[in-house]
């Protein structure tokens, strides 16, 4: 019989036996995921303003067919609006892409789509220092990215769409002015206005933020109801555009984080198609369109917050026009302690960037880890395996940015995110 001590030793063999197992399970794991990658990655390179390498034919190969092409972005940077100039420039001049979906204020998009603002960065960052709420992202790269959608377009619609909610209050208070023209109803929307503007005057989201924390709901019902705009009109969508922004902000301030992302993706949906409409009603019977948003915004099927997201939307879309979407994951890769280091970062996207090197952009091509997935997940614990899937299958591609920088604010100098 044996004794307490042979078998607790026993055990604890045994217990040693199994993690061992695991661990190399985990370790073949992260070896295929690494030299699957490796194998699927080729160099990109920003030369001036256009892209070039290896990386850029893959990216003009495998967008041949596509309506909408997707970059999910870590925000304020400087290299990803860079980088997103010289992919419209590519599309445009082989596809016949005139159109930028961003994760802007809707107002503001309309703003820098239609003259006098249109194409010209001093109207645009103008317009950023009058209006310092105006712009969801407001760095230099990224005003000068707008200002050159605007300019580059060929299209007598909105070349800049902005889906994302309202970030601010007066600019829109403002273009809606001149829309009414009872004295009733232009003192409600000025007495709206200057109490927005008295909030709005800096940019500090760390001290106040007017859309995401002023309590206004019954403010902007009482807006709605005394406005009464007519179905399909700019003052309708501009006070709507407040109604539902708050109804968004609200959700979250009050802990209903579900409702809030639903709306959020409900209502990017809804802008998009808006301005797709216009478009088409301008002549352009399938439009093209880039898109830039955060990586959650883009997945395609269910997002990591359990949304059907506004990726994947564009998929769907794209494929009932007979067309498809491509799918771009853009990260940093920075040495080690710099800024972009992602040694700290999820073991996937490590896994993904194994044939990049900092200082080197590169894209990875994820679509054939799918045909291996089941080899790569074996062993993994089921969050780790759920994580590398949502990767794997919501994007099509992963941009490896080297040495990538933070924006820079000098046309808006004291700006605080």
């Amino acid at each position: 019989m044996q004794t307490v001590f042979s078998r607790c030793a026993l055990h604890v063999a045994r217990v040693a036996v199994l993690a061992c197992l695991a661990a190399s399970r985990v370790e073949a794991q992260g070896g295929l995921l690494d030299s699957l990658a490796r194998a699927n990655t080729r160099v990109i390179e920003l030369a001036g303003d256009s892209l070039a390498g290896p990386g850029a034919s893959f990216l003009l190969a495998e967008t041949r067919q596509a309506q909408f092409v997707a970059l999910g972005e870590q925000h304020n940077t400087r290299d990803i609006p860079l980088f997103t100039a010289a992919l419209f420039r590519m599309l445009q001049a082989r596809y016949g892409f005139h159109y930028f979906a961003d994760e802007q204020d809707p107002t503001a998009g309309r703003v820098v789509s239609e003259a006098p603002v249109r194409g010209r960065r001093d109207s645009v960052a103008a317009f950023s220092n009058r209006y310092p709420h105006a712009f969801t992202f407001m760095s230099d790269q990224e005003l000068h990215l707008l200002a050159y959608i605007g300019a580059a377009a060929h299209t007598t619609a909105h070349p800049v769409w902005g889906c994302d909610q309202a970030f601010g209050a007066t600019h829109a208070l403002d273009r809606l002015l001149p829309l009414v023209t009872t004295p009733d109803v232009r003192a409600v929307v000025t007495r709206l206005r200057e109490g927005a503007a008295a909030k709005e005057r800096v940019r500090d989201i760390e001290t106040f933020d007017y859309m995401a924390q002023e309590p206004k709901s019954e403010a902007f019902a009482e807006l709605a109801r005394t406005v009464q705009a007519a179905p399909g009109t700019e003052a309708e969508r501009l006070v709507q555009d407040l109604v539902i922004s708050d109804r968004i902000y609200r959700n979250y301030r009050e802990g209903r984080h579900y409702e809030n992302g639903y709306e959020r993706e409900e209502y990017m949906k809804s802008r998009f198609l808006d301005e797709y409409r216009r478009a088409q009603r301008s002549g352009d019977a399938l439009p093209k369109v880039l898109m830039k948003f955060g990586h959650w915004h883009v997945f395609r099927g269910i997002g990591p917050s359990n949304l059907q997201t506004l990726g994947n939307f564009a998929s769907e879309f794209a494929t009932s026009n007979g067309m498809r979407s491509f799918h771009i994951a853009i990260f940093p890769n920075g040495d080690p302690g710099a800024y972009g280091d992602i040694s700290g970062w999820d073991p996937e996207i490590r896994g993904f960037a194994s044939g990049s090197t900092p200082g080197v952009w590169t894209i990875v091509d994820l679509r054939p880890l799918r045909a291996n997935f089941t080899a790569l997940v074996k062993g993994l614990a089921p969050e780790r395996a759920d994580q590398l899937q949502r990767w794997v299958y919501g994007f099509d591609a992963a941009l490896f940015i080297g040495r990538m920088q933070q924006g820079t604010y000098a046309l808006n100098p004291g700006v605080k995110y």
